[in-house]
């Protein structure tokens, strides 16, 4: 029958137990919440991205592709549309700093180079899409004039945009040389940038917001004179995730890419050189080169609140397991045997030497030496325990069966040590010699078993 403090201290055993489960359950799902809402979130899909203007113009029957034919006339079979996230570009892609960074992101999300960008310019026509964002609006998800790279700091080779309007958010109406229809239509854009004068006079005009600037111009031809063709659009927000949904800037993005496209495919291009997927990547092969590195990804954000997550709750089940069990208790079992075992060889001596059976007790102490030696060296389950009395009509020595076990380990050691271990034996275990004889033996029989203990480093 239980007492009442068993059934308390089992109501407390119980409650620890629930807490600890409801500790471990809130780590694991606060782990998986985190991995999950900080894992697989892609420039593309951000607010800046260009994956929604993907799906938009699929919907509305323009042929857009995952990626480009790498035969020599493969690039040049589509219209690409190059969202351009480097402020500046240079002759090598290099984050552009402001001393901001930490605050509202990077003034280049994916830097490129000069070189990178011009040889998507010799593969077809392009059509490029400036910067507009820090990228502290990808984390965020929302706009906010904080969040603009400043206009200054936006250049296109070597020429600015500008903002003519205060930071503002409204439908305007637009100017379409080249598209018609788009003329019926109001952009809605926050926070408009147009081309600067400087770029604007090397483009000609194809789509313009009334009374603010140009919007789209072909500016191939004003830059480099030699029939390249190239579209530069200022204000990525008519294109963009979170800007293509606002106002009727759908149905303008869908007229101007149907129109400057024409019979090509549309290629969104968000390679930042000019690296291409090649045959093996194409046919679903991962040709990435595996290196002792990339073991380091696994301790990187977000994995490492992973690894967070694991060692608080490796602590907390032991700092639990400590407080319901105790210390580790040490093992005392093999030390108390050796104990027991030297005090049944010491009682046995001390009875026999009592009894006057002298000859008995040179053999027992014969035969418990080399025992515990055989238990040593070759350890306790490979020792020969000695037969019983009826069995033992072969061993006509005592020990002998430990003895011959040891002596070819101890000759494959020590040869010299080996032999006299013989002959102390034999000196010990000689029936015919006298008992004084042999018990003057034991001296020198039992300093070799001390000698063969310390030569296989194990204390007497």
């Amino acid at each position: 029958m239980r007492t009442q403090s068993q059934a308390d201290s089992g109501a407390t055993h119980a409650s620890g137990n629930v807490a600890t489960t409801a500790i471990l359950l809130a780590v694991m799902i606060a782990a998986g919440a985190i991995i999950y809402f900080t894992s697989g979130f892609t420039l593309g899909k951000s607010a800046i991205g260009f994956d929604g203007l993907d799906v938009w113009l699929q919907a509305n029957g323009v042929e857009t592709l995952p990626y480009l034919d790498q035969t020599e006339d493969g690039p040049r079979q589509a219209f690409r549309i190059v969202p351009i996230y480097d402020n500046d570009l240079q002759d090598e892609a290099t984050a552009q700093t402001d001393g901001l960074e930490d605050v509202r992101g990077s003034l280049a999300p994916r830097p490129m180079s000069l070189r990178a960008f011009e040889g998507k310019l010799y593969d077809g026509p392009v059509l490029a899409v400036l910067p507009k964002w820090r990228s502290g609006i990808v984390s965020r998800g929302r706009a906010h004039p904080d969040l603009l790279i400043p206009a200054d700091r936006i250049a296109f080779y070597g020429k600015a945009v500008t903002r003519p309007q205060a930071v503002n958010f409204k439908s305007q109406g637009m100017e379409a040389s080249a598209f018609g229809d788009v003329s019926n239509n109001e952009v809605a854009l926050y926070a408009p940038q147009v081309l600067g004068p400087d770029l604007d006079e090397l483009c000609v005009p194809l789509l313009t917001i009334k009374d603010v600037g140009t919007l789209l111009g072909d500016c191939g031809e004003g830059i480099f004179g030699d029939g390249t063709v190239l579209y530069v659009l200022s204000d990525p927000d008519l294109l963009d995730n979170h800007g293509l949904g606002n106002g009727e800037n759908a149905a303008i993005a869908l007229a101007v890419v149907r129109q400057l496209a024409g019979e090509l495919p549309v290629y969104i291009d968000n390679e930042a050189d000019e690296t291409q997927p090649g045959d093996e990547e194409i046919a679903g092969k991962d040709t990435h080169e595996r290196t002792i590195a990339d073991l380091e990804r696994f301790f990187r954000y977000p994995f490492s609140l992973f690894w967070v997550g694991v060692v608080l709750a490796s602590g907390l089940a032991l700092w639990r397991g400590s407080r319901r069990f105790g210390r580790p208790v040490e093992d005392h079992l093999d030390e108390a045997r050796s104990a027991s075992k030297q005090r049944t060889i010491a009682a046995s001596r001390r009875i026999l030497m009592l009894s006057g059976a002298e000859a008995a007790l040179i053999e027992t102490y014969v035969k418990d030496r080399l025992e515990a030696l055989a238990s040593e060296l070759l350890g306790s389950h490979r020792r020969r325990p000695e037969r019983s009395t009826a069995a033992s009509t072969n061993e006509s020595r005592p020990g002998e069966r430990n003895f011959e076990a040891l002596l070819p380990l101890i000759r494959n050691r020590s040869a010299e040590l080996g032999e006299r271990l013989a002959t102390a034996y034999g000196a010990v275990t000689d029936q015919q010699a006298e008992q004084r004889a042999r018990f003057e033996a034991l001296a020198a029989f039992d300093a070799i078993i001390q000698e063969t203990q310390h030569e296989f480093g194990r204390t007497a």
